[in-house]
């Protein structure tokens, strides 16, 4: 990668029930998490689990991963869908 490049993915992010500093909350009375609206994400979260023993990320976790392989998150695109889109960096 060259210092300009971008790394695009299309992630699941699990948006926790209490928020991430990472997405932007729901405004109130609404969880952080919009509730409802995140229904699908956590039946494939427990899906996942119970199939593979393994769970989608939440931003910090995803965070982590993308340190680990040198990058940063520049931005996530929360998209009204189950994927999300996460834009990473050079460190």
């Amino acid at each position: 990668m060259g210092p300009n490049s971008r790394v695009l993915v299309a992630e699941m992010l699990i948006h926790p029930p209490l928020g991430s500093a990472r997405l932007k909350a729901a405004p109130a009375p609404l969880p952080a998490n919009y509730g409802q609206a995140s229904t699908f994400k956590g039946q494939h979260d427990m899906v996942m689990l119970s199939l593979f023993n393994a769970h989608e990320r939440t931003p910090e976790e995803f965070e982590d991963i993308a340190g680990r392989a040198g990058l940063r998150i520049e931005t996530i695109w929360e998209c009204r869908a189950p994927l999300d889109l996460v834009e990473l960096r050079l460190l």
